[in-house]
């Protein structure tokens, strides 16, 4: 399980800045996080959809052809930090 711990979305210029802190990331997990955010913002999806796909660990999740996946490009990593590593 992993633990989103902060996501914030702020409007940049002509752009969209997407935030993300969680414990860990799974494969493709900020793309399909991504990837929904804009769909939602396009009124392509829900409102909800983002809240309920991440709320609910037990849930059976979409078929793969379903995903919504965001493009690599301009997808950027910050910052990662390792509170367990004794240095």
């Amino acid at each position: 399980c992993c633990v989103v711990q902060k996501a914030k979305l702020e409007s940049y210029n002509s752009s969209l800045r997407i935030h993300l802190q969680a414990d860990r990331f799974l494969h493709k997990m900020v793309r399909s996080i991504v990837g929904a955010c804009v769909e939602v913002a396009r009124g392509g999806a829900e409102v909800g959809l983002i809240r309920r796909n991440l709320g609910d660990v037990n849930k059976e999740w979409p078929k793969k052809e379903n995903w919504i996946w965001a493009e690599p490009q301009g997808l950027s990593l910050e910052k990662v930090i390792y509170t367990d590593y004794e240095y």
